[in-house]
């Protein structure tokens, strides 16, 4: 499972990992949402990641306040069937709530 949100919540977080292997998730989110985040909930990642600022200007231009992630995307393989599938969910729905209990597959 990966993860790309701005805005976290660690309710979301662990619902949306649970069951799985820390080695298979990842997350992607902002420094200021990843510093409060219980040490617990972080452990069910085996990589989080934060955003460098510097990752979203063109060399040399400086960094401006109204920029910042704002994508959401959730990462899903899924690997007991015939063969494996990578789902992708992409939309504006940020990590701060439980998700629904069922997801829909495009």
């Amino acid at each position: 499972m990966g993860i790309i949100s701005p805005f976290l919540s660690p309710e979301a977080l662990v619902q949306l990992t649970k069951g799985l292997d820390p080695s298979e998730c990842w997350l992607l989110s902002r420094a200021e949402e990843l510093a409060p985040m219980p040490p617990d909930v972080l452990a069910r990642f085996g990589q989080v990641m934060v955003l460098d600022d510097l990752a979203e200007t063109e060399d040399g231009e400086e960094a401006s306040a109204a920029l910042g992630l704002h994508a959401k995307v959730f990462v899903t393989e899924r690997y007991p069937r015939s063969e494996s599938t990578t789902d992708l969910t992409v939309g504006s729905g940020n990590a701060t709530a439980a998700p629904p209990a069922e997801r829909q597959q495009c």
